[in-house]
């Protein structure tokens, strides 16, 4: 097992939650998907719900399963 995976097992024991401030950023909103779908932490966006949104909906495939909390 690498030293990521090693470190993303222990984060998997103890959920912590990342915020992010640069929410418009189509990298960090793939960032906070991609978090979210490998379960060691959750991820929160700050800035303009509506934007990150549109964002996220127009440029990343997203996990069906993260779309709910998307609407």
């Amino acid at each position: 097992m690498s030293f990521v995976e090693t470190m993303k097992e222990k984060a998997r024991q103890n959920i912590k939650t990342i915020l992010l401030p640069e929410s418009e950023d189509v990298r960090v909103i793939q960032a906070a998907a991609d978090v979210e779908e490998e379960g060691f932490a959750k991820a929160v966006l700050i800035g303009n719900e509506e934007n990150v949104k549109q964002i996220a909906l127009d440029k990343i495939k997203i996990d069906k399963s993260l779309d709910a909390e998307l609407k």
